[in-house]
């Protein structure tokens, strides 16, 4: 009994519901367990962390956190992030601490917020996210045994899948967006099978960010932008992520645009993304790049994006 209020939910709010739902049943497909608010000094021992991290150790809780239903060995932490945790500093000095920590100790970090429960295509984020850690347990785990060569890379997209028609999709949130576009390019439809993208991080906010853009016609452009909070997690990178989303996004606005709506931008609306991206780049912020020449239909580029840095790769990162 509560008496007079003196119990708290464990769960607060509907995206915590929908969240602890999500992962209880991934939980239950992989013989794991689920733990809700779990404190971090009782997954990390912080005492032996060479920074002063026993205030956060004990003040603060990991929101979700995946343990082994045998041995409770934790095998990773998910945190559903608010908005305060973009824009608020003291929030955002108490996740890099945290982040840290993780980092640290090893535990993979998978940081959400509440898009993480929209299906996108046949996965929600959270379970597409999620399942390329238990692929990369299994891929590990057939290199160790000898299936697969010590010196073959993981990568998520690797894998395929059956999908219901007899054949098999790439293991790839976006498989099925960059198959739609494929086929509108090759129908005529639009002008380019694929956007250009450009993927930055932002340090104020923790923000990894993929730009997609496709000129569709005479100065009209789709432009597309996906937001993760930046983590560090095994399976998939932050940046693979928004990358994958973005696609998705573009090809939303494709469809959109075949049927009439108007979604497309201008050019000087272009230019102020554009110019966005640069600035990014400009302080340090290129995490990728994706360029095929998909602007050119729409006449004049309003400006050439300049990479400027080594180690940029134009196609998927491993």
């Amino acid at each position: 009994m509560n008496e007079q209020g003196r119990l708290h939910a464990v769960l607060v709010n509907r995206y915590e519901k929908i969240t602890d739902r999500l992962l209880s049943t991934i939980a239950a497909e992989n013989g794991d367990r689920l733990l809700p608010k779990v404190r971090v000094a009782d997954v990390i021992d912080v005492d032996s962390w060479p920074g002063n991290a026993r205030w956060t150790g004990l003040a603060q809780h990991f929101d979700f956190v995946m343990v082994d239903a045998e041995t409770s060995a934790p095998k990773f932490a998910v945190e559903l992030d608010g908005a305060h945790h973009w824009t608020d500093p003291e929030t955002r000095r108490r996740d890099i601490v945290k982040d840290q920590l993780a980092e640290w100790a090893g535990l993979p970090l998978l940081r959400i917020t509440s898009d993480f429960t929209r299906r996108r295509g046949r996965w929600t984020v959270l379970n597409y996210a999620v399942g390329t850690f238990y692929l990369s347990e299994a891929f590990a785990a057939a290199q160790a045994s000898g299936v697969i060569p010590l010196d073959e890379p993981y990568v998520p997209f690797m894998f395929c899948i059956p999908n219901g028609s007899g054949g098999f999709d790439v293991n790839a949130l976006d498989q099925q967006a960059r198959v739609m576009l494929d086929g509108a390019c090759d129908a005529g439809r639009i002008p380019s099978h694929a956007p250009d993208m450009f993927g930055t991080r932002d340090p104020a906010t923790g923000a990894i960010q993929s730009h997609a853009w496709m000129a569709v016609a005479r100065n009209r452009y789709l432009v597309a932008r996906a937001r993760v909070r930046d983590f560090r997690f095994q399976g998939i990178s932050a940046s693979e992520l928004a990358s994958q989303l973005a696609i998705v996004d573009m090809a939303d606005l494709a469809r959109a645009w075949m049927v009439g709506e108007p979604v497309a931008c201008d050019g000087r609306t272009l230019h102020k993304h554009m110019v966005e991206v640069q600035q990014a780049i400009d302080a340090g912020g290129l995490r990728r790049s994706e360029t095929s020449g998909a602007l050119e239909p729409g006449g004049p580029v309003p400006i050439k994006i300049t990479t400027r840095f080594q180690g940029i790769r134009s196609n998927r990162p491993v």
